[in-house]
């Protein structure tokens, strides 16, 4: 049974072996589509300076106002640190500070922990693992579609069901801060329906009242003026250029002028995958064009990116995530196992987990430790020769050696 003396720190969550194999899986499936499409992997550090998140991450987002990690370095007291909130600034930083992205085009993939004082909540823990895909040097149009393209081929292999892909285009810094102006004037001018916060968000960053979950102002937000209003001639066909890009590739897909994405630094080109088996936390994946981050920075280079949250694609993975063979063999004797185990270790399969029992014990206490252990099927080993044991089917049959090795190269 399960000690309260020991439970890890509220928001956080330990990763018994199923649960972190799942976890692993999710993770190596992207992995391998992502090097499939041409990506490389990346890999940059967990702290960074807090100055970092704050330019790039905006004033106003809640992860600056009141999310991120933060203490003092005593080394240098007047240096602010911090545990990274997300991915793309620090992959950013890491790229400029080794050259890569004056160079060349880059095409990159990371994989690891996040940190943010959130509220816990379900599809929500205050540390939480990314997959993150950041693109430099290709303006916008392809590459765009390719990012949704290549997330489409990891759901399909993780066989993730019930998602819909919502986009949006938010346009340069010119045709945002006309729409500003316009929603600002639209929400200011129904204050009367908005709570205190509301009106301050109205007044400083209205955009993101586009994204709030408060039921009372939801047909205020579905009558704002749309952000397509404010989009040059020229950013109207960038987006349509992406569209019929998915459309021909029979992705579908929701126009949604609601999609803000939560950070500051995000530009034309937005997207989000959302499951409807998730509840309130239902973004699995979101991103887009940042170019102007990326000028911010010193480089006049176009960016687009995305993160995937790997714990909210555990969550729907609960009940089906796939699960390789397991097979454990176990001897009556030590001389058993010294006479086998060089064989059975040879023949090992990358699509099984076998687990060679050192350990020598009679064929009832095996057959309950292998049972306890999740094992599809056991192998005993005695003098009397080789029983294979079905945990599924239970018969209980005697097989040679050489019938073994085949039948287990066949799984």
């Amino acid at each position: 049974m399960a000690s309260n003396k020991y439970q890890c720190l509220r928001g956080m969550r330990d990763l018994p072996p199923n649960e972190s194999f799942k976890m692993e899986y999710i993770a190596s499936t992207m992995k391998r589509v992502a090097i499939q499409y041409g990506y490389m992997p990346i890999d940059f550090p967990i702290l960074e300076s807090a100055n970092l998140f704050q330019k790039s991450l905006g004033v106003e987002t809640d992860i600056i106002g009141q999310e991120m990690y933060t203490f003092q370095d005593k080394d240098k007291s007047s240096s602010l640190l911090a545990l990274r909130p997300e991915g793309t600034a620090g992959c950013l930083r890491s790229v400029l500070a080794n050259g890569l992205i004056q160079r060349q085009k880059q095409k990159l993939f990371y994989h690891g922990p996040m940190f943010r004082r959130e509220r816990p909540q379900k599809g929500r823990f205050r540390q939480f693992s990314h997959f993150g895909v950041e693109v430099y040097g290709y303006p916008s149009g392809g590459i765009d579609a390719e990012l949704i393209l290549m997330s489409q081929k990891m759901w399909a292999i993780l066989g993730l069901k019930n998602l819909n892909l919502h986009i949006n285009y938010l346009g340069s810094i010119e045709s945002r801060k006309a729409y500003h102006h316009k929603l600002q004037t639209y929400f200011l001018d129904h204050q009367n329906q908005l709570l205190s916060d509301e009106i301050k968000r109205a007044e400083n960053n209205p955009l993101r009242l586009l994204d709030s979950k408060n039921p009372e102002i939801s047909d205020l937000i579905d009558q704002a003026p749309p952000i397509k209003s404010c989009l040059s001639t020229e950013e109207k066909e960038k987006f349509e250029q992406i569209c019929q890009l998915l459309t021909a590739h029979n992705i579908d897909y929701v126009e949604s002028n609601r999609l803000v994405r939560g950070l500051d630094y995000y530009s034309d080109f937005i997207f989000e995958w959302i499951s409807d088996d998730l509840g309130s936390q239902s973004t699995i994946l979101g991103g887009g064009r940042y170019d102007p981050l990326v000028k911010n920075m010193g480089h006049d280079i176009p960016a687009i990116g995305f993160a995937a949250g790997i714990d909210r694609i555990e969550a729907i993975l609960a009940h089906q995530a796939p699960r390789l063979t397991k097979v454990t063999i176990a001897f009556e004797s030590q001389d058993l196992w010294l006479e086998h185990h060089l064989k059975l270790e040879r023949m090992r399969n990358d699509n099984v987990v076998t687990h060679i029992d050192p350990l020598p014990g009679k064929f009832k206490s095996k057959n309950n430790q292998a049972s306890q252990n999740d094992s599809d099927y056991l192998l005993y080993i005695s003098e009397e020769g080789l029983k294979l044991l079905s945990f599924d089917e239970r018969p209980l049959q005697t097989i040679s050696f050489d019938h073994f090795i085949q039948w287990y190269q066949q799984l």
